[in-house]
């Protein structure tokens, strides 16, 4: 989230600053993947929420060096400054060579060291629910049918709980029987669990129900414990993963430090 207090310290810092906390992990992926909560626009705002989050389309130049190779625009902000935002923020994207999904459930698919990964975007919000037409259950079959892995990136649960809902466990089984390999979910702004759950054909699925906040201008406390998720990816699908601890410090990520054990008496 690239906007709001966050800008005015990218303003005062440069734009070199925002991952220089963690950008030797995250330059460690074969694929690097996150939520965008913001437009990325110069177009003004057209919804009347009380929250608005709209940040310079020149910001994706800096999420293009860092490494990012797909974004989700699904998420309950991305449309704050309309449809025409939406598309001067895949078009800000794209220039910085990173693909973009949602709103709307198209996929995208990224082929690395010979694994083609397809990435789909949805949010399941109250005032914003998956459609009962099915049009993300149609995208699901056919995405399974043109890829070794299915990633879906969710904007779903509830704000401040550190718990997956039932809501979402069943949607994430929903997916998984559906064929998704991996479910990276936001929304929540604090961390919740990582589980494996088995879904189409006994095959697991990993879901990281929320990964909360990352850059942002988060409050003390729950929302500034963050974490990087690193996945193992084969044919079969997700193989392992592993959990690096971060920290949100005036709005920027910085990896936390391994303690040191004490020593014996």
């Amino acid at each position: 989230m690239l906007a709001r207090w966050v800008s005015k310290r990218i303003e005062r810092q440069g734009p070199g600053e925002i991952f220089a906390g963690v950008a030797s992990e995250l330059q460690k992926a074969d694929v690097l993947v996150g939520n965008l909560e913001c437009a990325l626009t110069q177009c003004a705002p057209v919804s009347h929420k009380p929250i608005l989050l709209r940040a310079d389309p020149r910001l994706a130049a800096e999420l293009g060096r860092v490494g990012f190779s797909a974004l989700s625009l699904a998420n309950n902000h991305s449309r704050d400054c309309g449809l025409m935002g939406v598309k001067e923020s895949r078009a800000a994207l794209a220039a910085a060579n990173i693909k973009s999904v949602g709103p709307e459930p198209t996929p995208v698919i990224i082929e690395k060291n010979g694994l083609k990964i397809g990435i789909l975007g949805l949010v399941d919000l109250p005032d914003d629910a998956l459609s009962p037409r099915g049009e993300w259950r149609r995208a699901m079959s056919k995405l399974r049918k043109k890829v070794d892995v299915v990633s879906v990136m969710i904007h779903w649960g509830t704000e401040g709980s550190d718990q997956e809902s039932p809501s979402q466990r069943r949607l994430a089984q929903t997916l998984a029987n559906l064929g998704a390999d991996v479910i990276l979910g936001s929304h929540p702004h604090v961390l919740q669990p990582v589980r494996w759950i088995r879904g189409q054909h006994h095959r697991r699925c990993l879901v990281a129900y929320s990964l909360g906040n990352f850059v942002f201008d988060a409050r003390p406390g729950n929302e500034r414990k963050t974490e990087i998720l690193s996945i193992e990816l084969a044919p079969a699908g997700a193989v392992t993963f592993q959990v690096m601890p971060v920290r949100i410090d005036k709005g920027f990520p910085i990896l936390v430090k391994a303690r040191k054990a004490p020593l014996p008496n």
